[in-house]
């Protein structure tokens, strides 16, 4: 696990256990966390009020039972289905609404790391605390991490940046046996519609008609609801599969997305969450 990757999770597990915490607790302390950033941050509690722009963590407040403390999300929190009739303040961390945050006043927003420091500053005026063509991903990233634990081997592992935009001859030359990317979607928007147009999008790209990936039909999509959050351990059973189906021949990670959907959520499977 990734230096950056470690704080973001270590914000979320100290913000939970004080959110705990505080349940009963009539009179007012104060907390200091260190955020994903690294900044000493001043959390008053008792937490009653959350501004979630970030889905990864709307999945983790509604799954540890505080998911009534949210009170203004990101238009990609929309699992489970009781938040989307929550107020939308933000399309994502990249792009908040600044004035209906202020107008909500919450005790607490949790974004991620596309948060620019600007906006962060307009938020905490108030006083509240805080894909390309060719584009993929590095060692430093979630999906690394994630195609590692499933027992694969990223090529892209040792480029220079983070998020790279690569030739398509760079990908020629290393040919990989498995592509897969990703598909986000917003309430309004079909998940399944989405993954089917960026799957045969990349197997329509003339450049790689001969990258054994192609060839051999091993392109996936991989959806948002199990992609991020809590429920990447789904997203990533289902890797596992795909990289090595000899070894996880009697593995159906839908039946356990299924599973893992009526436990933590009390909520029947709407659709696949990957393509094909």
């Amino acid at each position: 696990m990734n230096g950056n990757l470690l704080g973001g999770v270590l914000l979320i597990l100290i913000f939970f256990s004080l959110l705990g915490a505080c349940e009963g607790q009539e009179t007012e302390d104060i907390v200091t966390i260190v955020d994903g950033t690294g900044e000493l941050v001043d959390v008053s509690l008792p937490v009653e009020k959350i501004v979630s722009i970030t889905s990864r963590a709307s999945e983790i407040v509604y799954a540890l039972g505080s998911g009534d403390k949210i009170v203004g999300r990101d238009s990609y929190s929309f699992y489970p289905s009781s938040l989307e009739g929550v107020p939308v303040v933000a399309r994502s961390s990249r792009s908040p609404n600044v004035e209906l945050i202020h107008k909500i006043d919450p005790d607490l927003v949790i974004a991620d790391s596309m948060l620019s420091e600007e906006d962060r500053r307009k938020i905490e005026s108030a006083g509240i605390e805080i894909g390309y063509p060719y584009s993929t991903m590095a060692s430093a990233t979630t999906f690394h991490n994630l195609t590692v634990a499933a027992g694969g081997i990223n090529i892209a592992a040792d480029q220079p940046v983070d998020y790279p935009t690569v030739d398509p001859e760079w990908v020629v030359e290393r040919d990989p046996d498995i592509i897969f990317s990703y598909a986000t979607n917003t309430a309004d928007e079909n998940l399944t519609d989405k993954m089917k147009e960026i799957h045969d999008e990349i197997i329509s790209w003339p450049e790689l008609v001969d990258v054994k990936a192609v060839k051999n039909d091993q392109v996936y999509i991989l959806g948002n609801p199990v992609a991020w959050g809590i429920s990447s351990v789904v997203g990533d059973l289902y890797l596992a599969k795909w990289f090595h189906p000899d070894l996880f021949e009697d593995i159906d990670p839908e039946a356990v997305h299924r599973e893992f959907l009526l436990k933590f959520f009390g909520e029947q499977m709407a659709e696949k969450s990957v393509y094909p």
